[in-house]
């Protein structure tokens, strides 16, 4: 056996050398999986897919059945080595997997002549690492080390058996190297017994000693990435995108000089994603992406929703439903890739350097990516990457097609307006809102974007633009909403820009407008309208509330509730025995805006009494003793807000707990702290619902368990809380319910609360 001690660039090395010895040969996490077991390339004769291994396998026993002992170099392999005698391949990866497995087959023939082959004498005595190592992930680098001991060394396992076997994992499945290597091992097995082949013995040393490679030392891991971007691997079918660049550039029409520029082109991208690869080990899941954004785009006319898509299926050939697509042979071409690509690759860089757009953007996902800063070009990337086909395919169409567009973050802002549209569609009670009805599909978008002069993008008639004949409803793109804030951006653009970032309306500014005369609206109005909407938006963000707006706040809260704008009903994870409302709860559809209420409320001058009187009116039937549960909530929160208004240190902001819900039980007696006869205020207890719980029943409450709880009861004068007997005396409810009928008399009788 021929032991080596360092590999040496420039020289050829039998496969003996690479897997004999302590050599190890890894395919590092820059790899990609294996593929050759698999249908990934295309016959440029009858345009179909096949694979690699059967024609590989039978090339390598036509040769060895020759029987002249001539050595035949299988090509270059790129590498560096890392530790010593640890092979790193930047280039050769589905070759040398290929010739493993075939060693691993030949192997089991021979029962076991070549084991050392497969895992060195050493290894088999410790870890049973093969001598092929894939680094590119666990289950791929577990599953080799199996196969090698199990099925080629052991041969407990048989080839038609491996995923039947105890040692081969549910995971497994999902790994593609793996699946491509048990197909590439069926295959090979089912070579050979069509060949009726039996001279496995001298095969194997043929393989070994005759089958060679040349090393090219590639010195280092970074000059190894480098080299895996821009070496040309048309042969090798490494990648699903890879496998299309063979299918376009093999078109026999394209002269010498176009395929030396469309192959540039082309390792032109594969470094762009490279660059800008992320996390990802490779570059081609960046260009998958890219491709299925190119061909959902592409097959616009056909598709009416964002459809599974195979790239590489349909660069070979037009499903059957697209055969008279005119825009098919057009999204074949490589100088469209190669528009769409710059259009791509513009938009990041736009985006990267605009604080506008990257603000806007923020906005589309405040919550999730609000730390991702998009001031550079992978960062940027991403964000798209994971962006709705809404907003990322119309922007990429806009600038393939518009180049030179002066309309992109104006247009980025529509199409914010458009997906907050589509996101606030529902109401509580899943009703469509006014803004669901104005969602417009990004297809349709794309149609304007393909048939409209840049100047004319943002307000463009509907009927002049071809839309495909679809059974559906298709919004008006520039509509009235559109038209006003238009005539006020010619003297007021930041101002209007500023109300459209409001996080409540993003973008649709009708809420400042819809009962007005759209003809005549001073700006003045307009202006006072939308810092009344602002305020009202923040006091639900406890965050934002300033201490001089505490008693708004709390009122304003409790409006939503009396007002019906927040319902009482059951609560999500939550008992039946008991509802309650989110009186704290941020909305995440602000569907209430343009209700009469609200609208009520931005009109009046004084906007806390306005929300007292309504109060006042809606509570004053039932707020002394409520008959259900609903009333007993209502009733509750408004003395909460009465107290807190009493505060002698002044006015309080009320609890803020967004994930719990403000409840009741159903039977108004289990609110009771002690059995009593009648309704008494000072006898009642609410608390805050989450997760299967609110708080104790009257027979088991105890003073341990009121983390819960916030009542009227346990901060007002007057009150005894006995910590050793565990309950509150006759006297002190009765004193209770009498300072609770004082708040609500001064309340009811619009007196100053007495504090």
């Amino acid at each position: 056996m021929n032991k080596v001690i360092s590999f040496i660039s420039g020289r050829d090395y039998s496969l003996a050398d690479l897997f004999g010895g302590d050599t190890k040969i890894i395919i590092p996490d820059l790899q990609r999986d294996y593929c050759w077991g698999n249908y990934a390339v295309t016959d440029p004769k009858s345009s179909k897919t096949k694979e690699l291994v059967s024609d590989f396998v039978k090339n390598i026993i036509e040769l060895f059945e020759e029987k002249n002992g001539s050595s035949l170099t299988m090509g270059l392999i790129y590498g560096y080595e890392q530790p010593h005698n640890h092979i790193q391949i930047c280039d050769g990866q589905q070759r040398l997997t290929t010739l493993f497995l075939l060693l691993g087959y030949i192997n089991i023939k021979c029962s076991g002549v070549y084991d050392d082959y497969i895992i060195s004498k050493q290894e088999r005595e410790d870890d049973y690492e093969p001598h092929l190592q894939y680094a590119i992930r666990e289950s791929t680098l577990y599953f080799l080390s199996d196969l090698s001991r199990n099925v080629f060394i052991e041969r407990n396992t048989r080839v038609t058996d491996i995923k039947l076997s105890n040692w081969y994992f549910a995971e497994y499945d999902n790994d593609a190297s793996i699946q491509s290597m048990t197909a590439a091992l069926q295959i090979i097995d089912n070579v050979f017994n069509s060949l009726e082949f039996n001279c496995f013995l001298e095969l194997g040393k043929f393989v070994l000693n005759n089958l060679r490679v040349l090393y090219y030392d590639m010195e280092n891991r970074s000059r190894g990435e480098e080299t895996y971007v821009i070496i040309n691997t048309t042969g090798e079918p490494l990648s699903p995108t890879e496998n299309i660049k063979p299918i376009l550039l093999g078109n026999s029409k394209l002269t010498k000089e176009q395929v030396q520029l469309y192959s540039d082109q082309w390792e032109d991208r594969e470094e762009w994603f490279w660059k800008h690869r992320g996390t990802d080990t490779t570059s081609d899941n960046g260009m998958q992406v890219f491709f299925m954004w190119y061909w959902q785009i592409g097959l616009i006319s056909v598709n009416e929703k964002p459809v599974p898509l195979n790239p590489r299926n349909l660069f070979i050939s037009a499903p059957t439903k697209t055969k008279e697509m005119e825009n098919y042979e057009k999204f074949r071409s490589l100088d469209n890739i190669e528009k769409y690509f710059k259009a791509l690759t513009r938009l990041v860089e736009k985006i990267s350097s605009d604080v506008e757009l990257q603000t806007i953007l923020h906005s589309i996902y405040r919550r999730q990516n609000k730390d991702i800063a998009l001031d550079n070009q992978e960062n940027v990337w991403q964000w798209l990457r994971n962006a709705d086909l809404d907003i990322v395919l119309p922007l990429i169409a806009l600038l393939a097609e518009h180049p030179n567009t002066k309309q992109l973050t104006a247009f980025t802002r529509r199409i914010r307006r458009n997906y907050f549209d589509g996101l606030w569609a529902k109401d509580e009670n899943n009703v469509d809102t006014r803004r669901g009805q104005n969602k417009m599909d990004w297809s349709d978008l794309i149609q304007i974007i393909n048939q409209v002069e840049d100047k004319d993008l943002l307000n463009i008639e509907n009927e002049k633009i071809t839309f495909p004949k679809k059974k559906r409803h298709i919004p008006i793109w520039y509509d009235k909403n559109e038209q006003i804030k238009d005539k006020l951006r010619e003297k007021h653009p930041e101002a209007i820009d500023l109300w459209e970032d409001n996080e409540y309306l993003m973008g649709d500014l009708t809420p400042l407008w819809n009962d007005c005369n759209k003809e005549d609206i001073a700006f003045e109005t307009l202006k006072e309208r939308f810092l009344k909407i602002d305020k009202l938006c923040r006091m639900l963000n406890e965050d934002q509330v300033k201490k001089e707006e505490y008693q708004f706040s709390n009122w304003y809260r409790l409006y939503r509730v009396i007002s019906g704008l927040v319902q009482i009903g059951h609560i999500q994870r939550t008992k039946w025995e008991y509802e309650g409302c989110y009186f704290s709860h941020k909305d995440e559809a602000p569907w209430w805006l343009e209700k009469s209420q609200i609208m009520e409320l931005i009109s009046s001058d004084d906007q806390i009494e306005y929300m007292k009187n309504y109060i006042r009116h809606e509570v004053s039937k039932f707020i002394r003793a409520p008959h259900d549960h609903i009333e007993l909530i209502k009733s509750w929160l408004t003395l909460k807000v009465l107290k807190a208004d009493s505060c002698k240190e002044g006015v309080y902001l009320l609890n803020y707990y967004d994930d719990r819900a403000v409840s009741a039980y159903i039977d108004i007696q289990s609110n009771y702290i002690i059995p009593y006869e009648s309704f008494n205020w000072g006898n009642i207890l609410l608390g805050y619902s989450y997760s299967y719980t609110i708080y104790p029943a009257r027979d088991s409450w105890n003073w341990q368990q009121v983390a819960n709880l916030d009542s009227p009861l346990f901060d007002i004068p007057y009150i005894g809380y006995d910590n050793d007997e565990h309950h509150i005396e006759n006297d002190d409810i009765k004193k209770a319910h009498d300072y609770i009928n004082v708040l609500i008399d001064s309340f009811l009788n619009n007196n100053a609360i007495v504090k």
